[in-house]
């Protein structure tokens, strides 16, 4: 088509989307807490403005939740067999990874602002980039290794969330069929980013107009199913000179965007067409009231401390001062001089009164102040609060499930990449269980249609508590323990299920080692006992045993009855020997 055609189509798209973007102009506002007083009481002196961050916190809470945990990516296997599901299981461990090396190159994860968008906007517009593509047809000097040194320092995959504000989409039944995304750039870094593409901006410079490189310039990038057009202009608003820098097919199979809104299609007005979790407070001027209470309250306050609390009269009243720096100290009058003091006016406590109203309406249409202060009230059951809780995750469930589709789009983009470019892809499972493994993605394997779905699950004590005791439940009944472990949101429930089965294999080895070495240890303790028991039983015996006759004994050694010495019989043999007893009567035991 002619070029005029998306330029005029970018102006109408820009017009069609002037009163969401003023809605999300005033979330910004609200998030970033930037307010001001009314013109009516900026005139007063003694005013200061006081802003409630509320919504900031309601906000910041709501994304935290739902932004704690890891996605549980799960991919409906093609057949019902062992070899698909396990094939299965290796994509999404795959995609896992993909997501977290994504959000190494970030300054956030991937996931959080995902939910900020969703929660913030009731939009996600995110662009996804394959490094290897862009490798594959850098025409540049030194593009090619430019987006060759950005793969090895983190991953192949380049996931850009966008202001949902800078993004118009035309949706039709089916799908979304153009997408313009607007951006702000200087000059210079269009000429450089874009080199001889941008002669049309080149030679303006050159003739002046712009007249410096570091003026501010609008980029428009439209695609759709077909072609991909960029040109740069004066304004961001579809107006102004325009200079055309590419008007091309870009070859590709699919837009690499995903895309999503939340809200509705019953309402005709854009601005209700969305249903940011801060549109309530906005549209109702809850917000607003707020702000302009608590400022009036804190700058009665702080006007009445300032205010006059003493009155002399006569004369010389003038002169008459007083000793704050003394504690108890006194006031010296001059003669005639009279003095009162001006009693001080308490607040008008229906004034905290109301505000407290306004700041519940706040919390009724948001989260509840529960989650967002962090602090369990006193005397409270656990019942009340897990409801409060509850409550708070519901408020948020749709802006959640926003969040989960984009990541799906998301994912599904990683292997449409994959498919296009055509090479393996060489990966190191992460996994606890894979040690560093070595993968390899054949992008012939990867199917055009898959049943993929991804779950955000809510980071909250009590529901992790109340899906705990669910699924032990569940397994009493006779669940499978697969289902059981995807419900208290195990990302990877068969990898865990064969962790687990590890587990109790090297327990039940250790188990028989320890049974083995104490079945060792009683043998061997036993048979010391035998030995000792034996030994024993030697000794007692020996113990027991009589002792050796003499043959040197009897009348024929004896010389008193005519016998000859017992020395004559064994000249060798001492008394001792003879006799086995010492000359006092011991015992010599032998």
């Amino acid at each position: 088509m002619d070029f005029s055609y998306y330029t005029q189509l970018a102006t109408e798209m820009i017009g069609n989307d002037g009163k969401r973007n003023d809605l999300f102009s005033k979330m910004d506002d609200m998030y970033h807490v930037k307010w001001e007083l009314p013109p009516a009481l900026k005139s007063y002196k003694w005013i200061r403005t006081v802003k409630n961050s509320d919504p900031r916190d309601a906000v910041q809470t709501a994304i935290q939740i739902f932004s704690g945990l890891d996605p549980r990516i799960k991919i409906v296997p093609l057949a019902d067999d062992d070899a698909n599901k396990d094939q299965a299981e290796t994509w999404e461990r795959y995609l896992g990874i993909c997501l977290k090396e994504a959000s190494l190159r970030r300054r956030t994860s991937v996931i959080r602002d995902l939910m900020r968008s969703a929660i913030l906007y009731d939009m996600v517009a995110a662009q996804v980039t394959y490094l290897p593509w862009q490798e594959k047809i850098a025409k540049r000097p030194g593009e090619e290794k430019r987006w060759k040194n950005a793969r090895d320092e983190y991953g192949d995959w380049i996931v850009t969330v966008r202001h949902p504000k800078d993004v118009h989409v035309n949706y039709s039944d089916i799908v979304p069929e153009q997408i313009l995304y607007v951006s702000k750039w200087k000059v210079a870094d269009v000429i450089n980013f874009y080199g001889k593409s941008a002669k049309e901006l080149t030679s303006r410079v050159n003739e002046g107009n712009p007249s410096n490189l570091n003026d501010d310039i609008y980029i428009y990038e439209y695609c759709d199913i077909d072609r991909k057009v960029v040109w740069a202009s004066g304004d961001g608003y579809g107006g102004g000179a325009t200079y055309r820098i590419l008007d091309e097919d870009h070859g590709l199979p699919f837009m690499p965007w995903a895309c999503r809104v939340g809200g509705t299609t019953l309402d005709t007005d854009p601005q209700y067409q969305v249903s940011p979790l801060l549109a309530p407070i906005y549209h109702s001027g809850d917000w607003e009231t707020v702000n302009i209470a608590q400022s009036l309250l804190i700058s009665d306050m702080i006007a009445r401390a300032a205010a006059p609390r003493h009155i002399f009269q006569g004369p010389g009243g003038e002169v008459v001062e007083f000793d704050y720096m003394t504690p108890g100290g006194r006031v010296d009058l001059p003669t005639g001089v009279d003095y009162k003091s001006i009693p001080v006016e308490p607040v008008d406590p229906n004034i905290p009164t109301a505000l407290n109203l306004l700041t519940q309406s706040m919390s009724k249409s948001t989260l509840p102040r529960m989650m967002t202060e962090g602090n369990t009230p006193v005397n409270v059951n656990f019942a009340t609060y897990n409801m409060s809780i509850q409550t708070g995750v519901a408020k948020i469930r749709q802006y959640r499930e926003l969040a989960e589709q984009v990541t799906a789009d998301i994912c599904k983009l990683f292997f449409k990449w994959i498919r296009h470019n055509n090479s393996a892809v060489f990966y190191n499972d992460r996994s606890a269980d894979a040690f560093g493994k070595q993968m390899i993605l054949d992008p012939n394997a990867l199917p055009e249609r898959l049943n993929l779905s991804v779950e955000l699950s809510p980071d909250v004590a009590t529901d992790r508590q109340q899906k705990i005791n669910a699924a032990m439940m569940a397994l009493q009944l006779g669940f499978p323990k697969e289902y059981a472990l995807e419900e208290i949101g195990v990302t990877d429930p068969a990898r865990a299920m064969r962790i687990s089965d590890k587990e109790k294999v090297r327990e039940a080895m250790l188990q028989n080692e320890l049974a083995l070495m104490q079945q060792k240890g009683q043998m061997a303790l036993q048979l010391q006992q035998s030995q000792i028991q034996q030994q024993a039983q030697v000794n007692q015996m020996a113990n027991n045993a009589p002792l050796p006759q003499n043959p040197a004994n009897g009348i024929g050694f004896d010389p008193n009855q005519g016998g000859i010495p017992a020395q004559m019989m064994n000249p060798e043999m001492t008394r001792e020997m003879q006799t086995g007893m010492t000359q006092g009567g011991q015992d010599v035991g032998f």
